[in-house]
């Protein structure tokens, strides 16, 4: 009999969640990532079934092959492509409980250092640390809301999402924030309310998606479908810009939806009951972290960034998830002018504010 694995899977961002059957005979799994052991695992006599970790994996791209032995003999084994390493303590979860006071002081001032109406919800989900300035406001969606997308399609799909019809157009909706395969996948998601009502279920208070996405010239020439509780400082408004219908969010209910993309990731949080399992948060992980737009967090991080950013010449958004040795960061920025918005200044505000809250971690 076969070693049979159904964590990890392919395309799938993973901290070392080992989950499976092993053959008759099986004493121990041998670990190893591109090759280098990581971790052996000893089975309980005669126990098949297994479930480890999380025991940590590097932080980058890898081919993950388990081994099942019986003393150093191997019985069989399986390999698994494009898995994203993660650290074990990036799946620590601890409730909200303290503002932290010098994170705090500085995302106040990112209006001073933008320039324009600005937005933060920071959170240590390892330490329960926070900080928020103005995180109650509504602030146009741009693309962030495409998350909310991507969460309801794999709430109401019962397939793996490599075997969906949905897949490629998951893939071009977050890495090339796709337009055109957000139009296509709303409905699969059960439309506009239905993600909405999906967002107030994982916690979010101001989310509208309201309709489809405008295309621009270009795109219209290729059709081609290519323990959660309220987060401390409450959810203020500060700053309420005025703009134009329609979509809205606020960095609220962005930070919220990544948190509960977390909790599920490690099966646990309001996401799995409304549908979404911890194979699809993992997949969800998988392409934040495969992005191909740099956002406002991934270029001010020495560590791994999982993100979705929203942006137009008025607009600059970035909902983040930092994957550094201590826990995951969570760091979401948003900013609004109708005259323009500078990118250059917009990020290094972010930067400020980033760098703090990571040399805090320890």
């Amino acid at each position: 009999m076969a070693l049979t694995l159904t964590a990890p899977l392919a395309y799938e961002a993973n901290p070392g969640i080992v989950k499976g059957v092993a053959p008759p005979g099986t004493t121990s799994l041998r670990v190893l990532a591109d090759g280098h052991s990581v971790r052996v695992l000893r089975l309980t006599s005669g126990r098949r079934a297994f479930l480890f970790g999380p025991i940590g994996l590097p932080p980058r791209d890898l081919t993950l092959r388990v081994e099942a032995l019986a003393g150093a003999r191997v019985l069989s084994s399986a390999t698994v492509e494009h898995v994203f390493g993660l650290p074990a303590e990036d799946t620590k979860v601890a409730p909200p409980r303290t503002v932290d006071g010098a994170v705090q002081h500085a995302v106040a001032g990112l209006t001073a250092r933008t320039g324009v109406t600005s937005a933060a919800w920071v959170r240590d989900l390892a330490s329960g640390r926070t900080a928020g300035y103005n995180a109650g406001a509504r602030f146009p969606a741009a693309s962030t809301i495409k998350l909310g997308i991507l969460l309801g399609v794999l709430a109401r799909e019962d397939s793996d999402p490599l075997r969906s019809s949905s897949w490629s157009l998951e893939r071009s909706l977050v890495l090339d924030s796709s337009n055109i395969a957000a139009n296509a996948l709303l409905p699969r998601a059960g439309g506009p309310a239905t993600v909405d009502a999906l967002i107030r279920g994982l916690g979010g208070t101001a989310t509208f998606t309201c309709c489809d996405y405008l295309l621009e010239p270009g795109e219209r020439r290729h059709m081609t479908e290519r323990a959660l509780r309220r987060p401390l400082p409450p959810t203020t408004v500060i700053d309420q810009p005025t703009f134009p219908c329609c979509k809205y969010t606020t960095a609220h209910d962005l930070g919220t939806i990544l948190v509960s993309l977390m909790l599920a990731s490690s099966g646990h949080g309001p996401a799995l009951r409304l549908g979404i399992t911890a194979r699809e948060a993992r997949v969800a992980l998988w392409l934040l972290i495969h992005t191909g737009y740099p956002g406002l967090v991934r270029p001010n991080s020495p560590f791994p960034v999982g993100h979705k950013a929203g942006w137009l010449p008025n607009m600059q958004h970035d909902a983040a998830l930092v994957f550094t040795p201590h826990g995951t960061l969570v760091a979401v920025f948003m900013n609004y002018s109708p005259g323009g918005v500078s990118y250059p200044r917009v990020r290094e505000a972010a930067r400020t504010v980033l760098r703090l809250a990571l040399r805090r971690r320890g």
